[in-house]
């Protein structure tokens, strides 16, 4: 048995850069849904257009995830539904507002639906602005944690999209 046995298996594998405390104007790049051997994740990868954070500085990328199984999974999905609800535009704080979006011509949510097409192969959330406030904290156990808070962009944020 050789020491690299699998690997013609393995995908191939990048360390990920995650959102530092700041406030951020970012451009998603993709959203994807990872299921692997640490779980089931909802993935926002995103490029960065404006920071405050001197550790992310625009033209760099960072990504956002979501763990969806274990003990995270609850609460996971409101996060998901705030970041959906701020990249069309809502300000997830004005549930009147999300409500609405979320909702079809016959009153059915839709949110899961919405949720499905974000992770699709279309990847139609690419290119998309939104505004994220990332605060430091702690969780209810202690550990360090990163509280994100997605927003709309703002009018004229289109301004900053970084040239192809």
């Amino acid at each position: 048995m050789g020491m690299f046995d699998g690997m013609d298996q393995a995908e191939v594998g990048q360390s990920k850069c995650y959102f530092l405390g700041g406030d951020y104007l970012v451009q998603i790049k993709r959203v994807l849904y990872k299921d692997g051997r640490n779980g089931k994740f909802f993935i926002a990868e995103c490029l960065i257009l404006e920071s405050n954070n001197a550790e992310r500085t625009r033209g760099t990328s960072a990504s956002w995830l979501q763990k969806m199984s274990g003990t995270s999974a609850d609460v996971c999905l409101g996060a998901i539904k705030g970041f959906l609800a701020a990249c069309y535009g809502v300000n997830p704080g004005n549930k009147a507002e999300v409500a609405i979006i979320f909702t079809d011509v016959h009153g059915q949510d839709v949110s899961t639906a919405a949720a499905e097409m974000a992770v699709s192969d279309e990847n139609p959330m690419a290119g998309t602005l939104a505004s994220l406030q990332a605060t430091l904290g702690t969780n209810k156990d202690g550990y360090p944690f990163t509280y994100h808070d997605w927003l709309p962009a703002s009018e004229g944020d289109e301004a900053r999209v970084l040239p192809a």
